[in-house]
């Protein structure tokens, strides 16, 4: 079996799986952050998926012409 990798904005039913991730890695996003980032910029939540599954997201956000920001870069360790 060949395995088929995606990359794809993140839908609003996983925003759930990338916070908990987030926090198992030690990181401390706020409540609604996530929201934020892609009210900010529709286009900033990135996920990874492996046959489908979430395995890996980013963010990357765009404030204005000379400030952006990119975090959140997990992949889950099995992988």
């Amino acid at each position: 079996m060949i395995d088929d990798y995606k990359i794809r904005l993140l839908r609003t039913s996983e925003v759930s799986i990338v916070t908990d991730w987030a926090r198992m890695e030690g990181f401390a996003p706020g409540i609604g952050d996530v929201n934020i980032y892609r009210n900010t910029d529709n286009q900033s939540l990135w996920v990874g998926l492996l046959n489908n599954v979430p395995i890996s997201c980013i963010v990357g956000i765009r404030y204005n012409n000379n400030y952006g920001f990119i975090g959140l870069y997990i992949v889950k360790k099995e992988f």
